[in-house]
């Protein structure tokens, strides 16, 4: 079961937002390099309630995947990221809850991550029932 899914064509920005994640916060993480990959998977029921995607991949966009992505999972989590500044209007406009300009620190997004996943606490995954 995936967490998050992170869409960036910079290897080391993807493998430093694995390591981040699923050591800093022990979250389950699946990676794409463009966007038309990682919109086969997520419309297909994918589990993961956050998607952290640069705004420049190749295949299909950032911002036409956080459009895609908001009309089938309006209640789920996307950030953008770019090194453009001029798309954080049109990424809030399609419904992105957090723009992250890059570079960025791993601190900047944890704070961001922060006030988008509900902090689990041990034990909680098996409370149901």
């Amino acid at each position: 079961m995936t967490d998050i899914v992170i869409i960036d064509d910079d290897h080391l920005v993807r493998k430093l937002l694995v390591d981040t994640f699923e050591y800093g916060l022990n979250k389950k993480v699946d990676t794409f390099e463009d966007g038309f990959s990682a919109w086969k998977v997520l419309q297909n029921g994918c589990s993961a309630k956050l998607v952290i995607a640069d705004a420049n991949i190749p295949e299909m966009d950032g911002l036409e995947l956080l459009e895609k992505f908001k009309a089938l999972y309006p209640g789920r989590k996307f950030v953008l990221t770019s090194s453009d500044q001029t798309n954080e209007e049109r990424a809030r406009a399609l419904g992105a809850d957090a723009f992250v300009m890059k570079p960025f620190n791993v601190t900047d997004l944890f704070a961001v991550l922060r006030n988008l996943l509900p902090v689990e606490k041990p034990g909680d995954e098996k409370a149901s029932g």
